[in-house]
């Protein structure tokens, strides 16, 4: 159902895992299904002020908005190839930064402004950084990925850091809320990076993490499993705990394909895709 690079990533290594006896054990509980969600999904993100979640369609082309406590259907609001690939709240909850195409196939940036609920053309913020963007460019660093991990320094020169020496390729970052940090995959690894370079990268585990949790001390993710290196069987999420390199299996189902895992902002729960049926779910994180 979801697009075959997952089954790529996770094919290419063995996926382990440590976790010791004496350390917290981290369990979902209380799954429920956001309401009123029809069709499927693939991502789901919610605003800093908890009021509202935005998510996209199985395609990544289009992206809707919904109130948490609303029973209400969600709103479309934008639609364009790639627009659902990490749509990102400001930090006040006032927009959604998004990627368009414009007529003529050349990718920008744009922003939906919650009050007026118009689309504004970004020029000034580069499409391939959104993840790390905010309403004003006064957010450093900005972080994108070519064939190495780039950093764009406000009001400086870029700055690019190895990521590992000899030809291996890292792809989609995720910057830390304390934007200290940044989370890449090199094939089907996790590895973070301090930005300043003072420590060492270090590989925390193996899948596809989507979500820094809000103290930048965890990371959410999944692991997703193919019988026949096409379509995806099963899938779990994982939490990965960045101080300590420890992974910790969240799910354990047989009737629900989760995916793509997104921390709230009080850290008390985790939105995820279900990737069987494309539905939005929402369960509680607790420690035993």
């Amino acid at each position: 159902m979801k697009s075959i690079i997952y089954v790529a990533l996770f094919l290419s290594g063995n996926f382990c895992f440590s976790q010791n006896s004496v350390e917290k054990k981290y369990v979902l509980s209380g799954s429920k299904t956001v309401p009123n969600i029809k069709g499927s999904m693939s991502c789901v993100f919610e605003s800093p002020n908890r009021k509202y979640i935005c998510f996209s369609d199985e395609s990544m082309g289009q992206v809707f908005i919904k109130k948490t406590t609303a029973k209400g259907l969600p709103k479309s609001i934008f639609s364009s190839p790639g627009s659902g690939y990490f749509p990102t709240w400001t930090s006040k909850s006032k927009s959604i930064l998004m990627k368009s195409k414009t007529k003529d196939f050349k990718n920008e940036t744009v922003e939906y402004v919650l009050g007026s609920n118009k689309i504004v053309k970004r020029p000034d913020m580069d499409f391939r950084a959104i993840q790390s963007l905010d309403s004003h460019l006064d957010t450093d660093p900005v972080i994108y990925v070519n064939d190495k991990l780039q950093l764009i320094k406000t009001g400086r020169k870029s700055k690019e850091i190895v990521v590992l020496e000899g030809t291996k390729v890292c792809y989609q970052p995720v910057l830390s809320p304390d934007k200290q940090k940044v989370a890449i995959h090199i094939g089907n690894e996790i590895w973070v990076y301090d930005i300043s370079q003072k420590e060492k990268p270090k590989k925390i585990g193996n899948g596809l993490v989507t979500s820094w949790s809000m103290d930048s001390k965890f990371l959410a993710g999944f692991v997703d499993v193919s019988k026949d290196g096409h379509s995806i069987s099963n899938s779990e999420l994982y939490l990965y705990d960045v101080v300590n390199k420890t992974t910790h299996q969240l799910t354990n189902t047989e009737g629900v394909i989760e995916m793509n895992p997104s921390f709230s902002h009080d850290g008390k729960s985790i939105y995820y895709i279900n990737s069987k049926d494309g539905s939005i779910l929402i369960s509680q994180l607790k420690i035993n």
